[in-house]
């Protein structure tokens, strides 16, 4: 979406997809050690979600306004 609909290159939308699947392997191997309770990795989970969906609205925001001029990729 953000490379067809945005205009963003592939390289630079794929942050996204990297940067999920790293926290991702985090949480797996976070919750496969125990170290903090079920409670806790989920309170930890749920706000590192909320904060790097916001940051990735700034950061996208700040890319590529949606009052940009220019017209995205066909």
């Amino acid at each position: 979406m953000l490379a067809s609909k945005r205009g963003l290159p592939a390289a630079t939308a794929g942050i996204a997809l990297t940067g999920g699947a790293l926290t991702w392997a985090l949480g797996s191997w976070s919750q496969g050690r125990r170290g903090f309770a079920r409670t806790t990795n989920f309170r930890l989970g749920t706000a590192l979600v909320a904060v790097l969906i916001a940051l990735t609205a700034v950061w996208v925001a700040i890319v590529r306004p949606l009052s940009s001029e220019r017209s995205p990729r066909p």
